[in-house]
């Protein structure tokens, strides 16, 4: 009988594999068929040469008579139709064709009127005049704030008062200047303090200014510089001497103060298990950059659990909380809610729970919110999304180098990310011509390759994909299989012609003699109309130690406190599934911050951006000038086309 049962179970385990294998192959055999059909429909992609861009601008008329696209480069204007090079708010074709003024200068003749001021009162923009009218300044929106015009577009200073947004008793007022290149004097009636100590930041640095007093009116002895923005602060004169204390290091977004631990939680309880048969809570939690800040992330966890919870103490073990890296915490989290998907309560509010009936909740801890359920609520529904979900829809490992350059792969891992999300589909071959060499790939060779063409590109390797087959970060191809080997010939063709766009975009257009261009604003709403769309972009970032980087955009949401602040979600494939790894992330996260900014001509406006993912101004990028030399911020659409323009 023994025997007739365990060949009985033999049996049914042999069907039920045999069932399950040929499922599997059909599954396979149907998206390999599906892709051979597409294969066929598609062809192979003949990647254009990034050359083209030049060619094309040589042959196309520019806005301007007798100018191609070429020319105005030639000539250090912007490119794009309709550019206001010196931001002067006459456009470079009105200057050159009707008023034969210097579209580089926002006075050709070096005097306080504008050459759109000139031209609007029927003055020779060649000729300089004394300035007779009074210094008024339209957009200070601070009365104590007195400003002297250096140049024309000091008239057009943004000071915005921003003393309430300071936590800091020493700190008696702040303010905000930008679009200001002179001598800034402060009426000091309203303040109350026998000694005061100013200090201004430019992004980058925190210096003391030293100021001369008459009455009630001290003015500033450093002159600010019109293309940078400040943050003036007029301080208690008691902590003068103390500046590295108040201050410590600086980031884009101003003033550091010591900070709440950041971090990432995740609690798992099977209530009828955790009461009936005492089995501990299991509590995960971030392993961050010292034992100390480790130590408060699980006390907040815990503390957190049980004001959900209630205080069973029992019920937590020690040897069931584990300390881990981010992205196992979020991994668990993600295959939980696809298992589990009606017991997420991360968002419950507390005084439902007076008892342990948790099954999963995911704590994510940062120094500008605690974990209010209603809060985050409230801000999951402010967020606009493509619906691209970085778990599902990108490589679980990160950006690598291989035989075609060791520069990484990024622009090759943004635009496949972007044009695969965005259009459901990759061909299966193509070919790159470098200087060098022809890139050539064929995925199509290789069944393994199917799920690459899913949109969702999780399944398609491991996570140790790149680890297990390279040296230093380096891909072997010996290593590889032959398959494997084709992935990495498309993303090196992918990212060669992406590296070439990118130096093209950077020596042509937005670098080179026009380093910093003016950016119109109307980029940030197109670019939140493709969001909008389900969309996602990819950009190319000028970073602040001088080299280019790809990432991918993919939604958005409104600042709370700042309405001229919008944060953008940025993947970025140097952080696998948006894990920073041993790196310590920032107060932003991997989010681009784009601020609204008038411009100086005062016609219309421009914005400011920074992108500071970790706790260090060594990666980043930034339109700050204190920090980035030279900068720019290029957002292409799926197909490499520039919406700057």
């Amino acid at each position: 009988m023994k025997k007739l049962l365990k060949g009985l179970g033999y049996l049914l385990f042999t069907i039920c594999f045999s069932i399950a294998f040929v499922a599997i192959s059909l599954l396979v055999t149907n998206k390999v068929i599906e892709r051979k059909e597409l294969s066929t429909l598609k062809g192979g992609l003949e990647i254009a040469d990034a050359g083209a861009y030049e060619e094309e601008w040589k042959s196309t008329p520019s806005d301007i008579a007798g100018m191609s696209k070429w020319d105005k480069y030639e000539a250090g204007l912007a490119v794009v139709s309709g550019s206001d090079t010196d931001g002067d708010g006459l456009t470079d074709k009105d200057e050159i064709e009707i008023y034969k003024s210097d579209p580089l200068k926002v006075s050709t003749a070096g005097d306080l009127y504008s050459d759109l001021q000139k031209a609007n009162l029927g003055m020779d923009l060649q000729k300089f005049y004394a300035y007779e009218g009074k210094q008024s300044f339209p957009y200070n929106e601070v009365p104590e704030i007195q400003l002297e015009a250096v140049l024309p577009t000091d008239f057009n200073a943004v000071v915005t008062d921003c003393t309430g947004r300071s936590n800091d008793d020493a700190v008696l007022a702040e303010y905000d200047v930008y679009n200001y290149g002179g001598n800034l004097s402060i009426d000091m009636s309203g303040i109350e303090s026998e000694k005061i100590a100013v200090f201004v930041s430019d992004g980058k640095d925190v210096k003391q200014y030293s100021y001369i007093s008459k009455e009630d009116i001290i003015t500033l002895k450093n002159k600010f510089e019109a293309d940078k923005s400040y943050t003036v602060y007029v301080m208690e004169g008691g902590f003068a001497n103390s500046l590295s204390v108040r201050f410590g290091s600086m980031l884009p977004e101003g003033l550091i103060t010591e900070k709440e631990v950041t971090g990432e939680g995740l609690v798992v309880d099977f209530p009828i298990i955790t009461v009936f048969a005492g089995r501990p809570i299991e509590i995960y939690y971030e392993k961050l950059s010292s034992e100390q800040k480790t130590k408060e992330l699980k006390e907040k966890v815990i503390k957190h659990t049980k004001s959900i919870m209630g205080d069973y103490d029992q019920f937590f073990h020690e040897d069931k909380m584990f300390a881990t890296n981010k992205l196992e915490i979020k991994l668990r989290y993600e295959i939980l809610k696809e298992l589990l998907p009606f017991c997420d309560i991360t968002y419950v509010e507390n005084n439902k729970w007076n008892f342990p009936h948790l099954l999963f909740c995911y704590f994510s801890y940062s120094d500008k919110a605690t974990f209010d359920e209603q809060k985050e609520s409230e801000q999951i529904a402010a967020n606009t999304t493509s619906g691209f979900n970085y778990f599902a829809d990108t490589f679980p490992f990160g950006n690598f180098k291989s035989e075609y350059g060791a520069i990484g792969n990024c622009a090759g891992f943004s635009h496949l990310t972007a044009y695969l999300y965005n259009n459901g589909y990759y061909e299966d071959s193509g070919r790159y011509k470098t200087e060098a060499e022809i890139i050539s790939w064929n995925i199509g060779r290789d069944s393994g390759n199917a799920t690459l063409m899913d949109r969702k590109l999780a399944d398609y390797k491991t996570a140790s994909f790149v680890t297990d087959n390279s040296e230093d970060g380096k891909i072997i191809m010996d290593m590889l299989s032959s398959g494997e080997k084709e992935f990495v010939n498309m993303l090196g063709a992918i990212n060669a012609e992406g590296n070439d766009r990118a130096n093209f975009i950077y020596n042509e257009v937005y670098g080179g003699k026009n380093s910093r261009p003016i950016y119109d604003y109307s980029l940030i709403e197109v670019m939140k109309k493709y969001l909008e769309n389900g969309k996602i972009l990819d950009v190319y970032f000028m970073m602040v130690d001088g080299t280019g980087h790809a990432v991918n955009i993919y939604g958005y949401e409104p600042d709370k406190q700042n309405p001229n602040v919008t944060w953008f979600h940025v993947y970025d494939c140097n952080f696998p599934q948006n894990d920073t790894g041993i790196n310590t992330m920032s107060e932003t996260g991997i989010k681009l911050r784009v601020e609204k900014r008038r411009k100086a001509s005062g016609d219309g406006f421009t914005f400011a951006y920074d992108y500071f993912p970790l706790r260090t101004e060594a990666y980043g990028a930034t339109s700050n000038s204190s920090i980035s030399e030279n900068s720019f911020m290029v957002v292409m659409d799926e197909n490499w086309r520039i919406l700057n323009d």
